[in-house]
């Protein structure tokens, strides 16, 4: 397993998140009066921010778990290498 790898792409989910989280649109501004659609493209875009916002928290959620599973690939073939090394005539 390329651990490196899996980090690699744990970083790049993060800076994913990173981009989700800093382009999601304001909503809590008020539409103007004399827009009848108004109140439909605050709610709109209050969506679209909700689900912005799930995705870049699943996106560093995903990061944490693959860098989780890279550390834990390291500590079993660290382990694995070292009763090899003991049980290995020499």
């Amino acid at each position: 397993m390329d651990t490196a790898a899996l980090e690699a792409v744990a970083r790049e989910f993060a800076q994913l998140n990173d981009e989700l989280t800093r382009s999601a649109t304001v909503h809590g501004s008020t539409p103007a009066a004399d827009q009848p659609s108004g109140k439909a493209v605050s709610e709109l875009t209050a969506s679209a921010d909700h689900m912005v916002k799930a995705c870049a928290d699943h996106l560093l959620g995903f990061a944490e778990s693959l860098v989780a599973a890279a550390r834990a690939y390291e500590a079993t073939d660290s382990a694995g290498g070292q009763r090899l090394s003991t049980t290995m005539p020499r």
